[in-house]
C-alpha cells in the first residue's frame, strides 16, 4: 500500500483487523519517528533508544540476531523485558540486502488454536529465563511464564524458538513443534522494499529473517504502542 494513501484511522483499522500492514513509497524526507507517536506512544529498546539499528555489527555480524546476518527463528519481540512487552513493531527499510533477508509472519493466535489444555497451562504457569542474546550490549533478562494477558486483555505469548528448544518439558515441547509444523506452510513472506515501513502486532505475530549477505543492509525498528 502506498504510504501517501492511509490516515491514521485507517492505519490503525488495518492493524486491528489484519494485525499488519506494508506501507511502500515513504520519501527520504519523511519523518517516521514521528508518523509513528502520531499513531502512539514508543518503546524504548536497548540503550533506551528509541529506534534501532538493525544491521550488522562487523565484530559479530555471523550471528542469529538483529546485528547478524545468520537467519532467526520464529520469535517475539522483546520477550525479555520486565514490563508487558510492547504490542506493535516498526521496521523502516533504509537498504534492503542484495541477497536474502526476507521477513516472515506467523499467527500466534492460530496457533493458540491448535494446542491443547496441557500445553496452555504450562505456557500460563511454567517460569522461564528470558534474556537478551549475548551479541547485544545492552542486556535484559526477566523469569516469567510465557503467556500473558494485558490490562486490555489482550493475549500475548513471550516466545523465542532458540529458548524453547532447550527446554525438557513436554508441554513446551509440544508448543515448539506446533509452531515449526503450522510454520511450514502458514507463514507470510515480505521482502521489504527501500523506503518502506512494515508495522505488525507483536501478540498476534511472531516473526523471523532468513540468511542474507550484504553488511550494508539496514532497518531501523521502533517499538510501540497504540493510542487510537
Amino acid at each position: 500500500m502506498n504510504f501517501n494513501k492511509i490516515n491514521r484511522g485507517e492505519l490503525a483499522n488495518m492493524l486491528i483487523e489484519n494485525g499488519y500492514v506494508y506501507l511502500e513509497d515513504i520519501s527520504d524526507s519523511h519523518n517516521y519517528l514521528e508518523f509513528i507517536k502520531s499513531i502512539g506512544s514508543v518503546f524504548p529498546q536497548y540503550n533506551d533508544s528509541l529506534i534501532w539499528n538493525v544491521t550488522p555489527d562487523k565484530a559479530i555480524e555471523n550471528s542469529a540476531s538483529s546485528v547478524g546476518s545468520y537467519a532467526i527463528d520464529f520469535h517475539s519481540e522483546m520477550y525479555e523485558v520486565d514490563d508487558v512487552p510492547p504490542q506493535y513493531i516498526g521496521l523502516f527499510c533504509v537498504r534492503q540486502a542484495k541477497l536474502g533477508g526476507s521477513f516472515f509472519l506467523l499467527d500466534v493466535y492460530e496457533i493458540l488454536g491448535l494446542i491443547d489444555v496441557e500445553v496452555l497451562n504450562a505456557l500460563k504457569t511454567q517460569e522461564l529465563e528470558f534474556s537478551t542474546i549475548q551479541s547485544i550490549k545492552d542486556q535484559f533478562k526477566v523469569v516469567k511464564p510465557a503467556y500473558g494477558i494485558t490490562d486490555s486483555n489482550n493475549v500475548y505469548v513471550r516466545f523465542s524458538t532458540q529458548l524453547f528448544t532447550k527446554l525438557e518439558n513436554i508441554h513446551l515441547n509440544s508448543f515448539l513443534r506446533t509452531v515449526k509444523e503450522y510454520s511450514l506452510t502458514n507463514k507470510i513472506e515480505i521482502r521489504q522494499k527501500p523506503n518502506s515501513l512494515l508495522i505488525w502486532d507483536n501478540y498476534r505475530y511472531f516473526h523471523a529473517r532468513s540468511f542474507f549477505e550484504d553488511s550494508n543492509r539496514l532497518l531501523k525498528r521502533i517499538c510501540f504502542n497504540i493510542n487510537i
